[in-house]
């Protein structure tokens, strides 16, 4: 290649402390990004697993920011879609050699789950930020949004090319961790060495087999 030209097909990125150097205003960052835009959507994510702490209350004032910033700036309306992970593990168990657990919604304090427990400490705070900004938010749970028919799609395509992917999200491992709990008791195996494919007919029709301790297959 000579040193004049440009490989179009690697993307150009920013080091964070060379924007101070290239703009003036914010609004000359998000303007390409803003062009035909009817709406502008902000994704935060975060796990219930704990009641927000002082990361989390930056973090999340900073989204919040961020959105009304860009409302007033480009005069189109912005919401902010909070994602939250009630599937962290919860209530780890040995059983022999392996280690299950249960996820924060299906481990239970009282008859409520300890995710809605967090989430109404999280709903206190989104509630405060959204006042304070004229931002609105929207709440969308994992269980949602792994229903997705989107979602299922991608999820069985990196099943089907995981060679690919594993050296990305499973370096250590070498493997997906594809886990979900027993009906019954809603234990699950946490590393998923437990879960195999026991029938794959294409791409999008697969099959899979877990074992419980208490329950089997």
């Amino acid at each position: 290649m000579e040193i004049n030209e440009v490989d179009k097909t690697k993307p150009l990125v920013y080091p964070p402390v060379e924007l101070a150097h290239i703009i003036d205003d914010l609004k000359d960052y998000f303007e390409p990004k803003m062009k035909d835009s009817r709406s502008v959507e902000v994704h935060y994510s975060a796990q219930l697993n704990g009641h927000p702490h002082i990361g989390t209350l930056t973090s999340l004032a900073t989204a919040f920011a961020v959105g009304e910033y860009a409302e007033n700036a480009f005069k189109i309306p912005v919401v902010l879609k909070f994602e939250a992970l009630e599937n962290v593990p919860a209530d780890k168990e040995i059983v022999g050699e392996k280690e299950y657990c249960r996820m924060h919604s299906h481990s239970l304090v009282d008859g409520v789950a300890k995710s809605e427990i967090y989430m109404k400490s999280f709903r206190e705070v989104l509630d405060f930020f959204s006042s304070s900004t004229g931002i609105n938010y929207e709440t969308e749970y994992y269980e949602e949004f792994q229903r997705n028919s989107f979602v299922r799609k991608t999820l069985l395509e990196i099943i089907d090319g995981k060679e690919k992917f594993i050296p990305y999200i499973a370096p250590s491992e070498k493997r997906l961790r594809i886990r979900f709990p027993c009906p019954t008791c809603k234990l699950m195996e946490k590393t998923a060495k437990d879960s195999i494919i026991v029938e794959r007919k294409n791409v999008y029709d697969v099959t899979y087999e877990t074992i419980c301790p208490n329950h089997g297959s």
